[in-house]
């Protein structure tokens, strides 16, 4: 029987076949599940039935990093916002029934699909028909929601036509869980356990991943609050499906809110309802509770790590100047410190639509030369050795090398050459006209470029400034504006900002990645906006790829919308791929390996298996 990574190898290319494809062997059904002792505690007591009852006869296996845990204990983990480290749990183990391998083949060439934290944990099969225009997935029979009631094809249908496509909540916009292309999906119930999602073109390249975000959805908890089919209103429905860590609501992932305080952060107790087991058949999670504590400041994020406060931390940790100092304090903290090369994240920055910052920025932006400039100037080397020590490669493309889709013609912008940039601007009239060494517009306004930061990572901030002291050699008067996610969106919104960095976690782009959504001229909503026409051949290229018809037509316009993307549209522009991470483990910790995750990032590091060392919990 084919294991779930060689069967995504397998059945990634062919989309239009009919044939229904398994995504798991069954090889916890002959097993008598375990469950942890504080589940069986319950069970005895009758407040639980037995673990056979609660999770489906055919469970997701999964096979741990390193070894089967021990069951109990409380991880401590830090964040520097309330509502980052949620994250950890439903970003990085999403419910997964969209997690199908839906993408080709050059994707699992590249480590994608069973390593890139697609895992199906609650779909039982999956099928690709009507020449990639249709979806039909089966929900695993006897799963359910963390309050025992069963998970079923309502659980789809009701949150794309009570919430996603209702014109009370959306009006005449097509959110990206509704539709895609400017079309809302036909969403159809073939059974209680297996649904359908349609559009009258092929989105089979597209993927489901808008879909991941969405669905499935508790209907018969937000039936209590929707006005539709209680006394609830708007309001309430609004509260119900905030995105924050909300106690009582129904979840599919491994932990469950019991505590939330904002300023203190979120108690999580495990799901005795969770889906998913290990080779020994052993119910995951191992972990108990999960206690997220909140601690702005950074320093002192670091500080709780040192003294041994910390049982896992990543992305909150990212200041690699901090590695010397962490590794000295090591044995006071009984902890690990250790680098996680090639983490196939990028650094990048992103150029948005060119109705942004100011006219003298939108009317530069309408040129490629203008990206390809600010591109070229960019010492990639002094920033590599900035940021990640040396450990990076410098990328214009965010490819890392070993990628089937890398090709030495897209660093063709790669720098550092100051004398070219300064030709390209010179081509569109960007050129110092003054000599007071600062590039002037044509109406000899000075250039002047605007730089978002996200401070949700501290790394964020850091990439911009040392972006803006690359763009500052060049003679580009340059100004950071560092805020939080919603206020930089917020701005984009407003027009008043065009470029903005990510050195976070963000995977690397692969064929999927932007796909619909970056150089769509028909935004979500089905608004039409001004773009360069570069953007226009990128997006013609993305329909190639979703209107593929054989693997090698797949292959070929995933190729050259790389190459074109990085010479000439440009709407992303990375500084390096291959990022290392940098991960603080307590010794108390298991399967917490040295190395090995796909992407390297702790988000998708299956925190499921972690366990907490009998003895020291």
């Amino acid at each position: 029987m084919r294991t779930f990574e060689s069967m995504s190898r397998f059945f990634a290319v062919p989309i239009f076949i009919a044939a229904a494809v398994l995504l798991l062997p069954l090889a916890a059904a002959a097993q008598l599940f375990n469950e942890a002792p504080m589940l069986a505690a319950k069970v005895a007591a009758g407040e639980l039935p037995p673990v056979d009852e609660r999770i489906p006869s055919d469970a997701f296996v999964r096979t741990v990093a390193v070894e089967i845990g021990d069951y109990g204990g409380t991880l401590r983990v830090d964040s520097g916002a309330f509502f980052y480290w949620p994250q950890f749990f439903y970003q990085g183990e999403r419910v997964g029934l969209f997690q199908v391998p839906m993408w080709a083949e050059g994707y699992a060439e590249g480590g994608g699909i069973g390593g890139g934290g697609l895992e199906p944990k609650y779909g039982e099969w999956y099928r690709w028909s009507d020449g990639g225009r249709t979806l039909t997935l089966k929900i695993r029979e006897g799963a359910r929601w963390s309050d025992g009631e069963p998970l079923t094809v309502e659980d789809m249908i009701f949150p794309f036509e009570s919430l996603y496509s209702h014109p009370e909540l959306v009006g005449d916009n097509i959110p990206f869980q509704a539709g895609m292309f400017g079309e809302k999906f036909t969403v159809q119930k073939i059974d209680d356990l297996t649904v359908s999602f349609s559009l009258s073109q092929p989105w089979f390249t597209t993927g489901a991943g808008p879909l991941a975000e969405g669905y499935p959805q508790p209907a018969h908890y937000f039936k209590r609050y929707h006005p539709e089919f209680s006394d609830g209103s708007w309001d309430d429905l609004s509260g119900a499906r905030t995105w924050k860590p909300h106690v009582g609501r129904p979840v599919l992932y491994p932990w469950m809110p019991v505590e939330v305080d904002e300023t203190i952060g979120v108690l999580w107790e495990r799901n005795p309802y969770y889906a998913v087991v290990d080779e020994a058949g052993n119910q995951l999670p191992y972990i108990d509770h999960i206690r997220v504590g909140v601690t702005p400041d950074l320093e002192a994020r670091f500080l709780k790590a040192m003294q041994g406060d910390i049982d896992i931390g990543s992305q909150e940790f990212q200041d690699l100047g901090k590695f010397s100092l962490l590794k000295q304090r090591e044995e006071q903290g009984d902890y690990q410190v250790v680098i996680w090369s090639g983490s196939r994240q990028p650094s990048m920055v992103r150029f948005d639509w060119p109705a942004a910052q100011d006219e003298n920025f939108k009317n530069a932006n309408q040129h490629k030369e203008f990206r390809q400039a600010l591109s070229v100037a960019i010492d990639r080397d002094e920033l590599n050795e900035k940021l990640f020590l040396g450990l990076a490669t410098p990328s214009v493309s965010g490819l890392p090398h070993t990628s089937p889709f890398y090709d030495p013609v897209q660093d063709t912008f790669l720098g550092p050459d100051l004398d070219k940039a300064r030709e390209l601007l010179d081509s569109i009239g960007i050129r110092d006209r003054d000599g007071d060494g600062i590039l002037e517009y044509e109406n000899g306004d000075d250039v002047h470029i605007l730089v978002g930061a996200q401070t949700t990572y501290p790394l964020n901030t850091e990439t911009s400034e040392a972006l803006m002291a690359e763009w500052e050699k060049l003679g580009i008067k340059t100004t950071l504006v560092a805020a939080a996610p919603v206020a930089l969106g917020e701005k984009m919104a407003n027009l008043e900002l065009g470029v903005m960095t990510f050195g976070g976690p963000h995977p690397e782009p692969l064929p999927t990645y932007y796909l619909g959504g970056a150089y769509n001229p028909i935004r979500r909503g089905g608004t039409m906006r001004e773009q360069p026409a570069e953007y226009d051949r990128a997006h013609e290229l993305e329909n190639q790829m979703a209107t593929a018809t054989t693997l090698d037509e797949w292959r070929a316009a995933v190729q050259e919308y790389f190459n074109y993307t990085s010479t000439e549209s440009l709407q992303f522009i990375h500084f390096v791929t291959d990022r290392p991470a940098m991960v603080i483990r307590h010794n108390r910790m298991g399967n917490i390996p040295d190395d090995g995750f796909y992407w390297k990032a702790l988000i998708l590091s299956k925190s499921d298996q972690y366990f907490i060392r009998e003895g020291m919990q």
